[in-house]
Formats: C-alpha cells, sequence, structure tokens
C-alpha cells in the first residue's frame, strides 16, 4: 500500500511541477499531457502545439520575427543550419511541436535501462524551410 502511495505522490508531484515550468512564460497554443503507468513507475509526455505568422524577415542577419495568436511577439535569430530562409516571406504561417518525456522509476533496486538517440532532419535545398528534431 505505501509503494502505491508513492507512485500517485511523485506523478503528482511531477505533473505539478511541469505544469508550473510549462506555464512561465509561454506563447498561447495547445498543451496535452498524459501519465502513463507502468511496473516501475510513470511515464509523462508533455506535448505543446503552437502556431504563428512571420511579421518580419531579415535573411542577411538572419532574423525572423514571429507572432503567435495571443499577441506576443518575439525574434528569433536563424541558425545555418536554416538553409532556405530566404524563402520565409511576411504572412507565412508556421508550426512548432515539442514533446518532452519523462520516466521516473519508483522501486528498490535498479531502474531499467535505458537507450538515448537523436537525430537531425532539414528540409531540402529550394524547399520551404522545416525540420525535426529528435532526441
Amino acid at each position: 500500500m505505501k509503494n502505491i502511495a508513492l507512485k500517485w505522490e511523485g506523478t503528482t508531484l511531477f505533473v505539478a511541477a511541469m505544469l508550473a515550468l510549462t506555464s512561465c512564460s509561454t506563447p498561447s497554443g495547445m498543451e496535452e499531457i498524459t501519465a502513463i503507468e507502468t511496473d516501475y513507475g510513470e511515464i509523462i509526455v508533455d506535448t505543446f502545439t503552437t502556431t504563428a505568422t512571420v511579421t518580419a524577415v531579415d535573411a542577411a542577419k538572419r532574423r525572423v520575427t514571429l507572432v503567435f495568436p495571443n499577441g506576443s511577439k518575439t525574434t528569433y535569430k536563424a541558425g545555418p543550419e536554416v538553409v532556405n530562409i530566404a524563402q520565409i516571406q511576411v504572412g507565412d504561417q508556421v508550426g512548432a511541436q515539442v514533446t518532452e518525456k519523462a520516466a521516473i522509476f519508483i522501486g528498490q533496486g535498479a531502474p531499467p535501462s535505458a537507450v538515448v538517440g537523436a537525430g537531425v532532419a532539414l528540409a531540402p535545398l529550394g524547399r520551404k524551410p522545416g525540420g525535426v528534431v529528435v532526441e
């Protein structure tokens, strides 16, 4: 019984902490948090999706200004991996989806082993800018 209480308590605290951290200064969008109970603890999956409108582009300085649905405006500097910045135009709609996963091990003994990997895929030269980063 004590172990079940710890599982629930740990998951509740972790979800509360994630909500507090992600709500600090996030552009408006849709956030979905899922908790999956396993034999060893919990897996928390937090996905945030948003869109924005391009309001300014300075290709020479590699800066793009976006306005989010809540009215907030942010200017980003595109790194050298953004090879198609010249194709971004004022009025373009951009979208972003960020997914974070955390596994919480609650129990005795060694935690289950984990395999970690990373990858990046970018839009080919001449296409609209885009990419995927997986870690």
